[in-house]
């Protein structure tokens, strides 16, 4: 059984019609705001304005309760300690935190909402800000705000890091690798065979053949080619079950 993504315009990329779609050159105006709730901003520089008036710890909440928002849930009391933050949405949501280094290519063929970790210039310190969706080179996000941005500006702030909050559809082991015996093995043999990656007989046994199957896809994703059914791995076949 394929597991169901948040919602069909909850991840990327943002489908809308065509009539409706962002242009690609940003707007004349640093900050405009031409849809309700919808704030523009087309320089990196007003960015940095907009997240240094937020602490660290109130931008990862408001990031937070963007990333709930497009799962379909409707966010509790997020305040609180930034260190517990992640654990609340573990334990209270169900929502499990990948913590990820990569680029923007790597979190659009992921195709999760993120939380990124934003750098500020001149020792302004580290924010947080949800990325919500993509659409060509115009990216969605979260804060106080729903902001729309052209990437190229983002990605001057963007560190790299960014946490996919996600959840596991099958309750699957962490990791299933060589030897692992249990219905778990099938379910990757199945869904892997969906995809054109593994041929055989299949058996409750993760054996050579499901490992070479799980090196092939894993290749053919960017993933670490280790041979283990790891989180990246588990993220990247959900997405493409949907």
């Amino acid at each position: 059984k394929a597991p169901k993504a948040p919602t069909e315009t909850l991840v990327f990329p943002d489908h809308r019609p065509t009539s409706a779609s962002v242009p690609e050159a940003p707007p004349a105006h640093a900050i405009t705001s031409t849809e309700p709730g919808l704030l523009e901003i087309s320089q990196a520089d007003k960015l940095v304005t907009y997240l240094s008036s937020l602490s660290l710890s109130e931008s990862k909440i408001e990031a937070a309760k963007w990333i709930l928002d497009q799962w379909g849930v409707v966010p509790g009391n997020l305040s609180g300690s930034n260190e517990w933050l992640l654990d609340d949405l573990n334990n209270d949501y169900q929502l499990i935190p990948y913590e990820m280094s990569g680029n923007m290519d790597r979190l659009i063929q992921l195709n999760y909402p993120a939380i990124l970790e934003i750098t500020l210039p001149n020792g302004q310190g580290t924010k947080y800000l949800a990325l919500l969706s993509v659409n060509k080179k115009v990216g969605k996000f979260g804060s106080v705000d729903r902001i729309e941005m052209p990437l190229e500006n983002l990605e001057q702030l963007w560190n790299g890091k960014a946490i996919i909050l996600w959840r596991d559809f099958e309750n699957l082991p962490l990791k299933l690798s060589n030897g692992y015996k249990g219905k778990e093995a099938l379910w990757v043999q199945k869904n892997l065979r969906l995809l054109g990656f593994f041929k055989g007989r299949e058996a409750p046994v993760y054996g050579p053949k499901t490992r070479e199957a799980v090196i092939r896809f894993q290749r053919r994703y960017g993933i670490k080619d280790e041979g283990i059914f790891n989180t990246e791995t588990r993220l990247m076949v959900y997405n493409l079950l949907n």
